[in-house]
């Protein structure tokens, strides 16, 4: 330590001699001072983390209180300048004295809690005078930074002036506070220090918090038969018992102002110049909380009078706002401020809240009607089960004919028999919106069903079509469609309709074309060979289960089989058949080629396309042949 002082003296470098030390096997009373001289340089020369990391390991060493306070606070300038605001916040839990003010203030902005910031400010602005010339000199700049990003000039101007009253510094204080190693032989170096303040006082806080705990349940607490006066009329009296204030207005957009005073809500109305000057409309314009002394705030209109605030009487306004309005309160002094924002706040998400489900009501009424309305029209037969009773509106009674309140198993019961099981597992399963059709007293009904909670119990809301007529109408056309109206018999398109079950089991398909048509027209006439090719095809029906007309001179039979031994005896039958059949023509009988496939064994083609293909070919192969009736497999 003499070598240090010696090296400072001459202004020599005494780097070495220092580190030198830090090597030896020392008492840490020592080694403390070395690295206390050490910290003191890296301070000097702005290396913030080895100044941090000596730090660090100063505070593994037995230190002085007040030298470990010092390094502290050095840790938490350091901290500031690099911005690490979280960590600083874990530092400040519990640091109540006002030395540490300043880092609070810099964390709450820092972490752009700039409103819990101002608030703050307002809590400790009475203790800042205690502090010296240079540290108050940078708690109020700061102040002036906060009061600059929330754009409060009049908070901006005051500070101004607190800074220039200051007295002027000769020797300007650095960021850092150096650590002076003493000569003499003291075991720890003198650092001035400060008494703590205690500020929370835990019997105040404990009460506080029984008051907003109490107004919390009062607040949930209200009956749903009061009136929306009432109900805020009874919330403003239960917590002006607990806490008492002069004042509220509750600012409802566009036009409704209430007034609270002495237990007694009124209407007010207001003029719109005043309000546009008041807190309360630079809060709502704003959506910011507004917290202010009344000889301080700038938007000073009282809306009730259209003066500015009675300073005297009104001396600290707190406004709250949300998208439906401002809950505004008047109080009569500026003590604690940090209990009665949360009291106020929490009062006024109460306020809201009432509005809020106020609003809900309305609108739950106002759709009830129109739903009733919808309900009770003429626009659709509509039917209501609730507890498996049903209630049919004037429409559905026409089609339903029961009493006012009846069973559904009523229901149930009148339709047709295996609609009545399907009936039954319809209602059993039924999730969101589903529909069903069945049989109702000889009428086709098709009904679509929803259900919906209300009040904890499942309702089903039905509503009917009656499409008897619909399904008749659709089941003609598709007669129509496929159905040939000379022969009576089934047409191309209803083969094609009816393939698909034919492809899935056994089957064999005979394209059966009737020759010498062309011939026969020439001779006869067209009316004759129509009644020619009808009694070919009616004499064929005998002979396969189902016959389709597939061209004018062509039918496709098929039979339900496709072993070989029946096909074979079949068509051996159909062929000495057509020989010794009669015809409509006197001396000519019936020539036909065929051609057959045996599915799934000759193909298992299941493609339309190419399954006409493959069977047109087999009659192709068949009509190459030179004998009578003669047929072919593909």
């Amino acid at each position: 330590l003499d070598l240090i002082e010696l090296n400072k003296a001459k202004n020599e470098p005494y780097d070495d001699i220092m580190d030198q030390a830090l090597e030896e096997v020392l008492p840490d009373v020592i080694k403390s001072k070395f690295m206390l001289e050490k910290l003191n340089q890296y301070i000097d020369n702005h290396e913030q983390d080895l100044a941090l990391k000596t730090i660090y390991q100063l505070k593994m060493k037995q230190l002085d209180p007040k030298t470990a306070q010092q390094l502290e606070l050095l840790e938490m300038d350091i901290l500031v300048d690099k911005k690490d605001y979280k960590t600083l916040e874990t530092m400040l839990q519990d640091k109540t004295d006002m030395v540490y003010d300043y880092y609070h203030l810099s964390t709450l902005i820092g972490l752009e809690k700039y409103r819990q910031a101002s608030v703050f400010e307002v809590e400790h602005e009475h203790r800042f005078t205690d502090l010296d010339v240079d540290s108050a000199a940078k708690l109020y700049t700061l102040i002036v930074s906060l009061y600059e990003i929330l754009n409060d000039k009049v908070s901006i101007e005051a500070y101004q002036k607190k800074l220039k009253s200051l007295k002027k510094v000769t020797k300007p204080k650095s960021t850092t506070v150096p650590i002076v190693v003493e000569k003499d032989n003291k075991t720890y170096p003198k650092v001035e220090i400060k008494e703590k303040i205690i500020e929370v006082n835990k019997v105040r806080q404990s009460i506080e918090f029984e008051k907003i705990a109490t107004l919390l349940k009062v607040g949930l607490s209200l009956s749903n038969q009061l009136s929306l006066r009432e109900k805020l009329r009874v919330l403003l009296i239960e917590a002006e018992k607990m806490t008492a204030f002069k004042e509220v207005l509750i600012y409802i957009q566009p036009q409704t102002l209430y007034h609270y005073k002495k237990e007694r809500l009124y209407d007010k109305p207001f003029v719109k110049e005043h309000f546009l000057k008041s807190a309360l409309h630079m809060a709502y314009d704003r959506q910011e909380s507004i917290i202010e002394d009344t000889d301080l705030i700038r938007w000073d209109t009282d809306i009730l009078t259209g003066n500015p605030y009675d300073v005297s009487e009104i001396k600290k306004v707190y406004a709250y706002p949300t998208s439906l309005g401002v809950v505004t309160y008047y109080q009569s002094h500026t003590l604690d401020p940090m209990f009665y924002d949360d009291f106020f706040r929490l009062l006024s998400i109460l306020v809201f809240s009432i509005l809020t489900k106020e609003d809900e009501k309305k609108s739950l009424d106002h759709s009830k009607k129109l739903y009733q309305s919808i309900y009770q029209s003429d626009l659709m037969a509509y039917r209501i089960v609730e507890s498996d009773l049903m209630r049919f509106n004037k429409t559905a009674l026409g089609l339903f004919d029961y009493p006012k309140h009846t069973p559904l198993n009523q229901f149930i019961a009148d339709l047709a028999g295996d609609d009545q099981i399907k009936y039954k597992h319809f209602m059993a399963k039924l999730e969101g919106k589903q529909a069903i059709e069945y049989t109702y007293k000889n009428r086709l009904i098709e009904e679509t069903a929803v259900p919906f909670k209300l009040d904890n119990q499942t309702i089903i809301l039905s509503a009917f079509k009656d499409i008897t007529d619909k399904v008749k109408t659709e089941q003609h056309l598709k007669t129509l469609a496929s159905v040939d109206m000379k022969s009576g018999i089934k047409n191309k398109y209803a083969f094609e309709q009816d393939l698909t079950a034919y492809f899935n089991d056994k089957t064999t398909f005979f394209l059966i074309e009737l020759k010498d048509l062309s011939h026969l027209q020439s001779l006869y006439g067209m009316p004759t060979v129509d009644k020619y090719f009808e009694a070919f095809t009616q004499f064929s029906k005998t002979y396969f289960d189902q016959i389709y007309l597939f061209d004018v001179n062509k039918i496709m039979g098929i039979i339900k089989a496709n072993d070989i031994r029946t096909i074979e005896k079949a068509v051996k039958t159909y062929e000495v058949a057509l020989t010794e059949a009669l015809t409509t023509m006197p001396n000519q009988h019936f020539r036909a080629t065929m051609g057959i496939i045996r599915y799934p064994i000759n193909t298992t083609e299941t493609k339309l396309e190419k399954f006409y293909s493959y069977i047109s070919l087999a009659l192709e192969k068949a009509n190459r042949k030179k004998h009578k009736a003669i047929h072919a497999y593909f």
